[in-house]
């Protein structure tokens, strides 16, 4: 019987981890514990609910498959001094030993779980030092020098593009680098520019990218070097971007249904205290298409033109919105969100397009439409062959009598 039990009980040790690893998590979104930039605090002031991982946890493959969306801010590997245990007596050292625990961890295992996690659809986001796990996994960033950390502490003024100006409301703004050694990136490998600036450095001035959006595979991955915990629209778009990127595919999915390429996209949610948020859009000579997705409640929705004349307003109760606009050429609009009542923080998504939008999935009936067509013509012309055939043997068969 003793024996039974011992048999027992080891195989539940070994198969209970495993089921721990792959179990399902409550939130669909985790934070990498990191040494310099808080990125618990900003989601616990954003009442985005979240898991907390360990360094080493990565190192599993099933840990990350888990979830939508993952924090890797900067400093994620702890610092060697924390794996030692000092024994002293007032100000003499006794005694410097390892810990039991401490085991190193292989970061190119690491890298390599991200580098999947980013391609099968995850969202991450990695600042400061953290951008050399995208590296191993993707061989994307150029460095000046061939060495990253050039970056003086001090004032940088930076321009904002994109995705990142229309949330901003504003082209420019200044950040400060808390730090000397802060990560200086000289070009990326097929990525979107969200911030770029002029900088000083000990080998002069260099500039280059401050934030971007790269893709891989179905995901994406947001890296910036500027990791301060210090609050702005800088800090809160990055925040939003990767937190809300569930939300976010369901109004690129209102888009894909119209056929239509997004050209700018947006999370957001209305925090206590604010009456509204406000973005600017750009827009193209023709349609331009809006598509507004909110998680929980619905939002009063104004767009005005660039001289903040009101062109169209709506209060519904429906959690999907889609507006239309024509513009005779490259121009740009606001549009103000007004949150319910209901719910706060109230997450929304909003995505823009461009292109006329007829019926749903109008490219694929066209496809569909042409394909019909197409066999058409080809039965007709093989029907209209084998009837010429035909005519030509009874033809030969009578001039044979």
């Amino acid at each position: 019987m003793n024996l039974k039990r011992t048999v027992i009980l080891y195989i539940c040790l070994i198969i209970c981890p495993a089921l721990a690893e792959g179990a399902p998590s409550e939130n669909d979104v985790a934070v990498v514990k990191g040494s310099y930039d808080n990125i618990e605090l900003s989601l616990l002031n954003f009442g985005i609910p979240y898991d907390l991982l360990d360094y080493r946890d990565l190192e599993k493959p099933g840990t990350l498959t888990r979830y939508r969306a993952v924090f890797f801010p900067c400093g994620i590997k702890p610092p060697l001094e924390k794996n030692f245990t000092v024994q002293s007596r007032r100000t003499s050292i006794h005694s410097v030993s390892l810990k039991k625990s401490y085991r190193e961890v292989d970061e190119n295992l690491v890298a390599e779980n991200i580098g999947d996690f980013i391609r099968r659809g995850g969202s991450g986001y990695f600042s400061g030092f953290a951008f050399k796990y995208l590296h191993t996994a993707f061989d994307c960033f150029e460095f000046f020098d061939d060495f990253p950390y050039q970056g003086l502490q001090g004032r940088v003024e930076t321009r904002l593009h994109s995705d990142l100006a229309s949330f901003c409301m504003k082209k420019r703004t200044a950040l400060h680098m808390s730090h000397t050694g802060w990560v200086t990136i000289k070009s990326v490998d097929r990525a979107e520019i969200l911030s770029s600036a002029e900088y000083n450095t000990p080998r002069g001035k260099r500039s280059g990218p401050i934030s971007i959006i790269l893709k891989r595979g179905s995901g994406e991955a947001l890296v910036t070097v500027y990791d301060s915990s210090v609050f702005s629209d800088f800090r809160r778009f990055n925040i939003y971007r990767i937190a809300g990127a569930g939300l976010l595919d369901s109004a690129e999915d209102m888009a894909a249904r119209w056929d239509q390429k997004p050209v700018l996209r947006i999370v957001d949610a209305m925090h206590r205290g604010e009456s509204c948020r406000m973005y600017f859009i750009n827009l193209a000579a023709g349609n331009n298409s809006i598509y507004f997705r909110a998680e929980k409640s619905p939002f009063q929705i104004d767009i005005y033109d660039r001289n903040m004349f009101l062109v169209e307003s709506r209060d519904n109760n429906g959690l999907e919105q889609i507006f239309d606009i024509k513009s005779r050429g490259n121009d740009f609009c606001f549009i103000r969100i007004y949150p319910s009542v209901r719910a706060r923080p109230a997450h929304y998504a909003m995505v823009t397009a461009h292109g006329a939008r007829l019926v749903p999935h109008q490219g694929k009936i066209s496809w569909a439409f042409l394909g019909i067509v197409l066999a058409v013509i080809i039965f007709a012309v093989l029907r209209t062959a084998g009837g010429t055939r035909g005519t030509g043997s009874i033809r030969r068969t009578f001039s044979g009598k």
